[in-house]
């Protein structure tokens, strides 16, 4: 199954980690490492809580929610944002959509 992208991702959409990625948090930071290409990836603070959220079976819609109330963004910049880090995950094959 190819991945959505980013733009098809609903609102409701949930994803979740790849079986093929390892994370752990190291302090304000997460790491995850994709092990079909050995590629190591590093989520500074909000891109760690993020990856927490969606970890935690949460929806597109309520991650937004959730991240808007635990950071000072403009829900302008937070959707931006959401969206770089939705692409970049789901392009290098850490996030993939949740089966039905």
């Amino acid at each position: 199954m190819t991945p959505k992208s980013p733009a098809a991702a609903s609102s409701g959409q949930v994803l979740q980690p790849s079986p093929d990625v390892l994370w752990r948090r190291l302090d304000d930071e997460v790491i995850l490492m994709q092990l079909r290409t050995d590629r190591i990836f590093s989520l500074n603070h909000t891109g760690a809580r993020f990856w927490e959220l969606i970890v935690a079976g949460m929806d597109l819609e309520s991650i937004r929610e959730a991240l808007e109330d635990e950071f000072d963004v403009s829900p302008e910049v937070l959707a931006a944002e959401v969206e770089e880090i939705l692409a970049l995950l789901i392009s290098e094959q850490l996030l993939i959509p949740q089966e039905s």
